[in-house]
């Protein structure tokens, strides 16, 4: 390093000498350079340490994340994946959503982070070993859901807009009503789906029109999610030719058990009939299961979706007291 000072002095045409580095300067190198500088009026001399960078890096996350991941705190950490998704469209890696299960108890601002991790575990995780909606104390669950169903369609036009997956999206947000569902019912679940945003603070209700694009879709997904994975239980009533993502189905209905130690297809078949029985009793025999029909009715009423909603939470009581058994 002396050398390096020498020949910039030496050179004449020099006035800013910048040293960086990624350790550290030792004591004698630090008062040589002190001592230059003393007799020397150029080149001026800094010099940039290991922990100099550190700081500097701090000041933008998503560097520090890429260049020294060792260095972010939990804390850090989360704002980083927050702000890949909600800037980015960008999901969590597995191996990030592993971590912070493991560090979940830490976690202190779960109504902005959740939605992504939980986005990811369902793209590519296991709810049924990381049960993040049941891991959720009521008050954070309804927190979560609302913010998350408030952004559905800014988060869904981002995701288009950069190319990126929108099923996670509102798969995710399917898992968190579908969570709350199982949860003593009460008319703020209605609410949550129906209006959030009065849970939300300086946030305006959005148009009767425009919340139709919002209720529509979220509605249809969990009624699809359930009519997978029903029918897969050998239901004769409502048979759905799509795989599940699950084995057999069962396990989707454990991931909002208790734990146990342990792309869409192109096309499908579904057959609705009234000539059989619902094996789990929720529907006549003369009657159609609603988890094989569609939202079409405009424009979408708070009772249509407290009805949905309450079919929804019956057979996710039936189905998940069936996989604890």
């Amino acid at each position: 390093m002396q050398q390096v000072v020498l020949n910039a002095a030496a050179d004449g045409t020099k006035d800013r000498l910048i040293i960086v580095t990624n350790s550290t300067v030792s004591n004698q190198c630090l008062d040589w350079i002190q001592s230059f500088r003393a007799s020397h009026k150029a080149p001026s001399i800094a010099i940039w340490q290991g922990h100099d960078l550190e700081l500097l890096l701090r000041k933008n996350l998503r560097t520090l994340a890429r260049f020294l991941p060792s260095a972010l705190t939990l804390s850090g950490r989360c704002k980083v994946l927050e702000s890949r998704y909600y800037n980015l469209s960008l999901l969590p890696s597995i191996d990030e959503v592993k971590e912070l299960w493991l560090h979940k108890d830490k976690i202190t601002d779960k109504a902005a982070l959740l939605l992504p991790l939980i986005s990811a575990e369902v793209a590519y995780g296991d709810l049924t070993v990381r049960q993040w909606g049941t891991w959720l104390s009521r008050d954070e669950l309804f927190s979560v859901t609302s913010l998350a169903v408030a952004n559905f369609i800014p988060l869904m036009i981002q995701a288009s807009s950069m190319n990126r997956e929108e099923a996670p999206i509102v798969q995710g947000i399917s898992y968190l009503i579908q969570c709350l569902l199982l949860r003593r019912w009460s008319n703020k679940i209605i609410e949550t789906v129906f209006s959030p945003e009065r849970f939300l603070e300086n946030a305006a209700p959005i148009p009767a029109g425009v919340n139709d694009f919002r209720i529509t879709p979220i509605l249809n997904q969990i009624y699809d999610d359930l009519a997978i994975n029903c029918s897969a239980k050998h239901c004769l009533k409502l048979i759905n030719t799509r795989t599940p993502k699950l084995e057999f189905g069962t396990m989707y209905f454990e991931r909002f058990a208790e734990p146990k130690v342990s792309k869409k297809d192109k096309g499908y078949l579904v057959i609705n009939r009234i000539d059989e029985n619902c094996p789990i009793g929720l529907v006549e025999k003369h009657e159609y299961c609603p988890l094989g029909t569609e939202i079409k009715d405009r424009p979408v009423t708070k009772e249509m979706v407290a009805q949905r909603l309450k079919f929804a939470r019956d057979v996710l009581k039936k189905r998940v007291t069936e996989s604890e058994g």
